[in-house]
C-alpha cells in the first residue's frame, strides 16, 4: 500500500513539475510579454498559478487514485 501512495505522490509532483516549467517556458519564451513586468508580478503570477495547477492536477490524479483503490481491491482477493 505505501507503494501505491508512493506513486501517487510521484505521479502529482510530476504533473506539478511538467506544469511549472511549461509556465517558466511561457515567460522566458515570450519576452514581449513578460519583460515589462516587475520581478514581484512574475513570481506572484508563479504562486497563484502553482495553487490553480493543484487544483488542475488533483483532478487529473483523481482518476489514477480510483484506479489504483480498484487494482489493489482487486488484489486483495484470494
Amino acid at each position: 500500500m505505501i507503494r501505491r501512495i508512493q506513486f501517487v505522490v510521484g505521479y502529482w509532483l510530476l504533473w506539478l513539475v511538467v506544469f511549472e516549467l511549461a509556465r517558466f517556458s511561457f515567460v522566458v519564451f515570450n519576452p514581449a510579454q513578460s519583460s515589462p513586468l516587475p520581478f514581484s508580478e512574475l513570481m506572484s503570477s508563479f504562486w497563484h498559478g502553482f495553487r490553480m495547477d493543484a487544483s488542475m492536477i488533483s483532478y487529473i490524479v483523481l482518476t489514477v487514485c480510483l484506479l489504483t483503490l480498484v487494482q489493489w481491491g482487486f488484489s486483495t482477493f484470494p
